[in-house]
């Protein structure tokens, strides 16, 4: 299928196509049976069950909510306070910022 990334990735690591992969835009053929491949992905819950079994997948964990939430206050927080010359307010900065970090996690998810 032209454009789909999964299926070009099937071909690619197909050893039996990867030494004869045509790319369909350029309309040229080039040799892949000596590549390793390395991807990035979010989520590997739409990813093809075959396209699985031939990817070595290692899970890098993110940071926590309370984790972004540290950072914030101890590094980020301070710097615009003194940047800016925000006046800190030690409740209103801990409520918005749990509130952010909840808000980012979930739209991560």
């Amino acid at each position: 299928m032209r454009g789909d990334v999964s299926s070009t990735l099937l071909e690619l690591l197909n050893p039996e196509q990867s030494n004869q992969f045509r790319d369909s835009y350029l309309d040229l053929e080039f040799d892949f049976s000596e590549c390793i491949f390395i991807c990035t992905s979010n989520s590997i819950a739409n990813m093809l069950a075959p396209l699985i079994d031939r990817i070595e997948v290692i899970h890098v964990p993110a940071y926590l909510p309370i984790e972004k939430l540290n950072i914030a206050k101890q590094y980020l927080i301070p710097g615009l306070v003194k940047e800016y010359s925000f006046k800190h307010k030690n409740s209103q900065t801990e409520t918005t910022a749990d509130a952010s970090s909840d808000q980012s996690t979930t739209d991560a998810l």
